[in-house]
């Protein structure tokens, strides 16, 4: 008996080797958009790009502007790039999204803030009177301010702690931003 041999056409390896050319391409593409986009994340905060943020430039200045338009609202501040800040932030962010709030907080990242005098300007600048006699020892530090008549009535942190999502949730219940499920 005879065996048929069948003749592969050299059509055939140019499309396979066409296919692997194609193939490792579009790996290489999505392994370096992966590694791009977990770069992004490590340096910038959850909440950037989704609530409104106030930038660098003249921050005091560009805050106040915001608070004359929206004299009763909610300040977050963080820093973005911080490890235990992402973890609260994704809590954050759902509960944001759950409770459809995001419209009253606006949001500063203090890694871009260069102004050292930053805190000293927004006590001076909004603190309520009775805020002002507390004598609150705010840092740098994620913090959530609430403006009322244009001016900070309370605020959430005042020394250095771990920020949580427990904290914040009776916060804004005590606030009324949000109610009590």
């Amino acid at each position: 008996m005879k065996k048929d041999v069948r003749k592969i056409s050299k059509k055939n390896y140019v499309l396979v080797g066409l296919i692997l050319v194609v193939t490792v391409i579009f790996l290489g593409y999505f392994t370096f958009w992966y590694k791009s986009n977990q770069e992004y994340y490590r340096n910038n905060s959850v909440m950037s790009g989704y609530l409104s943020e106030i930038q660098e430039n003249g921050v005091i200045d560009n805050l106040t502007n915001y608070v004359l338009d929206n004299p009763n609202t909610l300040l977050y501040v963080s820093y973005g790039n911080d490890s235990s800040v992402k973890r609260f932030e994704d809590e954050f962010k759902r509960l944001i999204v759950t409770k459809n709030i995001s419209s009253n907080f606006i949001y500063i990242d203090l890694n871009y803030v260069t102004d050292k005098n930053f805190v000293l300007n927004i006590k001076n600048s909004f603190f309520s009177e009775e805020l002002k006699n507390k004598n609150l020892k705010l840092e740098k530090q994620s913090n959530i301010f609430v403006f009322e008549n244009g001016k900070i009535i309370d605020v959430l942190y005042g020394n250095r702690q771990n920020i949580s999502l427990t904290d914040v949730t009776r916060f804004l219940i005590r606030h009324e931003v949000i109610e009590n499920d």
